[in-house]
């Protein structure tokens, strides 16, 4: 199985109460599920693609992310698991045209001014080595989330990624 995070909008529980619905009436197996306020964190057996298909029948769900890596630690600590070589081949969807990337944290409560300075400036870097090889370039938000609509406008999901960074 692999683990989804789903963001919820407006009402959490009903949108939990719709994706529950749904997944057991399409008879899509399911595993343990965990709610952090209005994201919810589930094991589904089916692949990335069939689950962003998703997005168009659940009215409640506002985005849907694979949860690559389970990391335990400090902001600042995470470019010990977001390296070039795994962004590279895991995150970027394609690597002909330009990159887009953004970086969203889900954190009760929201992280510090010094922490979206840091990962600001991590984005940063990202982009300035990756430069000289590909064309690329980062989405950044004075909040510490990126909307759907920036996220849909910006196509980071068909020419790079939202990277999603959730704290409990």
């Amino acid at each position: 199985m692999t683990q989804y995070a789903f963001l919820f909008g407006n009402h959490p529980t009903l949108s939990l109460a719709e994706l529950l619905s749904f997944l057991t009436n399409n008879k899509i197996v399911f595993g343990k599920y965990e709610l952090l306020g209005d994201i919810l964190l589930i094991d589904i057996q089916k692949t990335p693609s069939y689950i962003t298909k998703l997005q168009n029948e659940l009215g409640g769900v506002i985005k849907i992310f694979a949860i690559k890596a389970n990391f335990k630690g400090k902001i600042y600590e995470i470019e010990k698991i977001l390296t070039l070589e795994k962004l590279m081949k895991e995150f970027f969807a394609q690597k002909e045209h330009k990159i887009n990337f953004g970086i969203s944290v889900y954190s009760e409560p929201d992280p510090t001014y010094a922490e979206m300075t840091w990962l600001n400036n991590f984005a940063y870097s990202i982009k300035r080595r990756l430069k000289d090889k590909y064309s690329i370039r980062y989405i950044e938000d004075r909040a510490s989330k990126l909307s759907s609509v920036q996220v849909e406008r910006n196509r980071l999901i068909d020419t790079g990624a939202e990277i999603a960074l959730i704290r409990d």
